[in-house]
């Protein structure tokens, strides 16, 4: 939190991702006022106001399958982490050729999605508008000819991938809406302060671990759009991630941001308690690319990984009884590393940050009314385009009845 309040003093562009929620409160109470107009709190929680994430905006062909792609990604490390073949080609081949399918309606959002599965007549509404001829053959030819029986069972199999995050009102309200209540791109081009409250307490582990898994992607997408700044030769200011609990959004994504993004100025810090956290992969794409290492004290184990970056000046019992605010670190100086040494940081300063209270609560209310949406507007959008109120035509006035013609007055 010290380094992410430093970089939004220095007038950084930030987005920090916390789980727990309480980094984010801290931070507002020390954010100074002169950069009130450039914070956008993204509190998952609020009910009343939500802000949206539509999970299929996507402005190029390139983008629509990175972001399907990341979905994948996600759902691999939701409910087949160990890849054990809970999920399999047919799921992803489902997803990739539904999510096309909406994504060619920039109205659609993951309602569309889960409808699509569910409504064997709804796809015949985008016919018009899809342009790959392999996506309209997998609807004319694969899905049609398929049983009806069959097709419900497997219908069942892939919806009972979506339907908790199109159940829950929570996150349907934030997945429903059809346009995102923030742009990635402005965020990081006008240096924006993002905060994200995934608070657990309050919107449960799994809804906190999936918005911070769709988010992560986006940020990415947004730094790999900078390819073409570069090309022309156009500056672009850096941009700063935190993600805290690191292992719970660790995806092959974060491979990618290591390896590559930050040729694009995004600069990425990450927080969790155990190495063993991560996979093999990730943990390769963290110790091959990082220059810079910086360890307080650790325990045993990572002690023992630790050793290799700093001997032979320093020894695993060294790592292990570092006092609060010392650290070791090794440092990349012009290409080349440095002797380890060790750093003591100003703790009392950290800790005695004054707090604005009065301003924390301004700056909420501020976000909820400029970039949040009423429920009762998100709820009724929904409702129309998961089908359960159709537009109706309106009905023909009806013809005057024209009596007998033995009662005709005259």
């Amino acid at each position: 939190m010290s380094l992410a309040l430093q970089d939004i003093q220095n007038g950084e562009g930030v987005a920090i991702i916390d789980p727990h929620g309480t980094d984010v409160e801290e931070l507002l109470k020390k954010i100074p006022a002169s950069r009130k107009d450039d914070i956008i709190l993204f509190d998952a929680s609020d009910t009343e106001r939500p802000m949206g994430i539509n999970m299929l905006e996507a402005r190029s062909e390139e983008e629509k399958h990175l972001i399907i792609n990341s979905f994948i990604a996600l759902l691999y490390k939701l409910y087949d982490p160990n890849h054990q073949g809970i999920m399999g080609p047919i799921l992803e081949r489902t997803i990739r050729n539904v999510m096309l399918t909406a994504m060619s309606d920039p109205d659609s959002t993951m309602i569309d999605v889960m409808r699509l599965l569910t409504d064997q007549n709804y796809s015949k509404t985008f016919m018009d508008r899809i342009t790959d001829p392999l996506v309209r053959r997998y609807w004319i030819d694969e899905v049609a000819s398929v049983p009806q029986g069959k097709r419900g069972e497997n219908m069942q199999y892939f919806t009972a991938k979506f339907d908790r995050f199109v159940t829950d009102s929570t996150m349907r309200h934030i997945l429903g809406q059809k346009k995102s209540a923030f742009n990635f791109d402005d965020v990081m081009a006008q240096k924006k302060v993002l905060l994200v409250d995934l608070s657990k307490g309050k919107i449960g582990e799994e809804n906190s671990n999936f918005i911070g898994l769709l988010l992560v992607p986006r940020i990415l997408s947004a730094a790999l759009r900078r390819h073409s700044l570069l090309t022309k030769g156009i500056a672009y200011p850096d941009f700063y991630l935190y993600v805290d609990e690191f292992q719970n959004f660790a995806t092959p994504d974060f491979a990618t941001i290591l390896s590559e993004a930050r040729k694009y100025k995004l600069n990425l810090t990450v927080a969790h308690q155990f190495i063993s956290q991560l996979d093999d992969q990730i943990k390769e794409a963290v110790f091959g690319n990082v220059g810079t290492i910086c360890s307080f004290r650790v325990g045993v184990d990572d002690s023992e990984f630790l050793e290799n970056q700093f001997a032979p000046k320093f020894t695993k019992t060294d790592l292990i009884n570092l006092p609060i605010g010392n650290c070791y670190t090794r440092m990349l100086v012009k290409g080349q590393p440095t002797p380890p040494f060790s750093l003591a940081v100003d703790w009392n300063k950290i800790t005695s940050t004054p707090k604005n209270e009065e301003f924390a609560k301004a700056v909420k209310e501020m976000c909820r009314l400029k970039y949040g949406v009423p429920a009762e507007e998100v709820e009724e959008y929904i409702k129309l385009r998961a089908g359960y109120e159709e537009k109706k035509e309106p009905e023909e006035a009806p013809l005057p009845k024209i009596p007998p013609l033995g009662r005709i007055p005259f």
